[in-house]
């Protein structure tokens, strides 16, 4: 009878203790009547103080999953942030990269207005051309390794040279005597050449003339502006 007395008192000991948790700083209730007290009396704090802990969350979780917006790299345990990256690229070839990327942005803009595309068929086939002139895929793959070039970044060169050659299509013009004249010119050094491969060297070097006076052209009529 006396331990079930003294369980009987833990019990009901346990009990009251529940219930002043309950009524203490466990009582929802009485937050959620404060806050909302507060809340009415100041709600652009609080409506300020959420957006700011949004911005915070959708901020971090961003940085989480694209740490290269702050970290470059690792050396050693020492790291290397993206701004002293940037810099350095920058300092070392930054106009040339920036100029680069005009060019494909101005093309690719052209083309849009002229709604002319480079397929996908259209990539296929020059990146077959190549591997024929190279004698084949292998040694296709070389000559990426060797440039440091993979084939994406083959393919999507060739998608700006094939929206190149659209555009000016109607403006390159090959007569048969210059083909005729490539051949002899060049039949020392190519005796094996044929008409169709000199008219495409004939043409290449007119797109590649055409292209220089175009491109400057369309250049100087952008707005472009550099912030680095």
């Amino acid at each position: 009878m006396a331990t079930a007395k003294k369980i009987s008192e833990t019990q009901e000991t346990s009990l009251n203790d529940k219930k002043s948790l309950t009524s203490g700083f466990l009582n929802f209730g009485s937050w959620r009547k404060n806050i909302a007290k507060s809340y009415g009396k100041r709600p652009n704090f609080y409506k300020g103080g959420f957006v700011l802990v949004l911005i915070i969350v959708v901020l971090g979780t961003i940085l989480w999953f694209n740490k290269g917006l702050i970290v470059a790299g690792n050396v050693n345990g020492q790291i290397v942030t993206t701004p002293q990256f940037y810099n350095k690229l920058v300092k070392a070839d930054g106009t040339a990269v920036f100029d680069s990327l005009v060019q494909e942005i101005l093309i690719k803009q052209e083309a849009s207005k002229k709604r002319i595309k480079a397929t996908k068929e259209d990539i296929d086939k020059k990146v077959a051309e190549i591997e024929k002139g190279l004698g084949g895929k292998e040694n296709l793959d070389v000559a990426l390794t060797q440039n440091n070039t993979t084939m994406e970044q083959l393919r999507d060169q060739l998608e700006i040279q094939i929206l190149v050659e659209k555009i000016l299509a109607d403006q390159i013009k090959i007569a048969d005597s210059e083909i005729t004249k490539y051949i002899a010119d060049n039949k020392a050094t190519n005796p094996d050449i044929t008409r169709d491969q000199a008219q495409q060297q004939v043409k290449n070097q007119k797109l590649s003339d055409k292209f220089t006076t175009w491109y400057n052209d369309l250049k100087a009529k952008a707005k472009i502006y550099k912030f680095f």
